[in-house]
């Protein structure tokens, strides 16, 4: 079988098979959202099997959720400068390399440490996924492809819990919560290699430079919120949380004026400034929040 990469003279036909493109893409990426939830059910498994307790389950999930969320303005840039497909691979390989690790994991502590590589992995990952369909569908396909790609998304973070509670109760091979984990391994590894064969090349932008103090600025405003929150009602609320939370908010204010200058100085911004004075963001961010 050929190489399945357009050549030059291909460059303007569909290309053949950007349709399981689309499929690896809605694969992985709900493979991504979906372990921000799965393991919402397996906290009485995880007390039985390692002793966590509920700090301990807060950072399994909320680390997840931590280095996901403060990565994926990176993770974005990083595709723009590097190339979509190349970040795609990388952050596949390395997220489901992650979700081996945490399904050995053998004490709490190292789990959380697990989760927390996961996430960044799945920031590297998920931000690739609609940059690559913008590279391989146009017109009214790319419009369709949208219409299937963004409520299959929607559906990750409603599948999960069901999903989890059916592996744990389950109990596969006296597996355990480890299922939770281990199920992302054979889906990881066809992806990956679906993908290195049919996603096509393309070089990135080496013009676009990535905002590595605005990055820096964005991880720990985001550490600095979910620390106390995490570690807060177990310690009592000391002092020291509510510093960490009014840091926090000093920090994603120093953010924004950052990425302000930066814009300024006509360097590229991880976020557009001009975004934050559109109400309707501000407005969806806060309902988020």
């Amino acid at each position: 079988m050929r190489d399945p990469s357009p050549t030059p003279e291909e460059t303007t036909e569909p290309y053949r098979w950007r349709w399981l493109i689309l499929a690896v893409m809605i694969v992985a990426e709900i493979m991504d959202l979906l372990d921000a939830s799965i393991v919402n059910v397996a906290g009485p498994d995880l007390e039985r099997s390692l002793g966590a307790g509920s700090v301990g389950l807060q950072w399994v999930i909320g680390g997840y959720a931590l280095t996901l969320g403060a990565g994926l303005v990176l993770g974005g840039r990083l595709g723009d400068r590097y190339g979509r497909r190349r970040m795609f691979l990388i952050g596949l390989a390395a997220f489901t390399a992650a979700s081996l690790l945490c399904a050995v994991a053998p004490n709490i502590e190292s789990l959380i440490a697990f989760r927390l590589l996961q996430g960044t992995a799945g920031a590297m990952l998920l931000p690739q996924g609609l940059g690559l369909l913008r590279e391989n569908f146009s017109g009214p396909e790319l419009t369709k492809v949208f219409a299937i790609f963004g409520p299959v998304l929607g559906l990750g973070g409603i599948i999960g819990p069901v999903l989890g509670g059916f592996l744990i109760e389950g109990d596969f091979f006296g597996l355990g919560w480890r299922s939770v984990f281990l199920i992302n391994l054979p889906i990881g590894i066809a992806a990956l290699i679906v993908a290195a064969k049919f996603v096509p090349r393309k070089a990135g932008d080496r013009t676009v430079r990535v905002d590595m103090t605005g990055a820096a600025l964005i991880v720990a405003s985001c550490a600095l919120l979910v620390l106390p929150l995490n570690q807060g009602q177990e310690n009592g609320w000391p002092l020291w949380t509510w510093l960490s939370m009014a840091a926090s908010a000093i920090g994603f204010a120093l953010f924004a004026l950052q990425q302000r200058r930066t814009a300024a100085a006509g360097r590229e911004p991880l976020v557009t400034p001009g975004l934050l004075r559109k109400p309707a963001f501000t407005v969806g961010l806060g309902g988020i929040a």
